[in-house]
């Protein structure tokens, strides 16, 4: 019960910094391209996970929860996503990191396309 209440704690945090780098972003740099700054967090939230998860071993479980799944998670799941790939890479297991790579991208556009079509049908 304590790791969830620190996840959504955590989670809280990753997304108020999200919209508020967002906003900030947006205002001074790229002036409504919100695909530039979707880069830019996917990028520094990997960059963050990549550091917290290389100083796991000075770091209590409830600290674990709390900034790798609540802040990072919150921020962006593209830093699980990082992560995920490069586990299978320095496993030396390129098929899946591969796949997980190409699914993710075709899975994750064609799921927002079709969820977009079904909702533009059904109004």
């Amino acid at each position: 019960m304590k790791n969830l209440l620190l996840a959504m704690l955590g989670g809280a945090l990753g997304t108020g910094f999200r919209y508020g780098i967002g906003l900030i972003a947006d205002k001074f740099f790229t002036q409504g391209n919100s695909a530039w700054i979707t880069l830019g967090i996917n990028f520094l939230g990997s960059l963050i996970l990549g550091c917290l998860l290389s100083k796991t071993q000075s770091l209590t479980s409830g600290q674990i929860v709390f900034f790798t799944i609540g802040i990072c998670g919150g921020f962006t799941t593209f830093s699980s996503f990082s992560k995920d790939v490069f586990l299978f890479i320095s496993e030396g297991n390129y098929f899946s990191a591969i796949s997980l790579l190409l699914l993710s991208v075709v899975l994750g556009v064609s799921g927002f396309a079709l969820g977009n079509f079904v909702m533009e049908k059904s109004l």
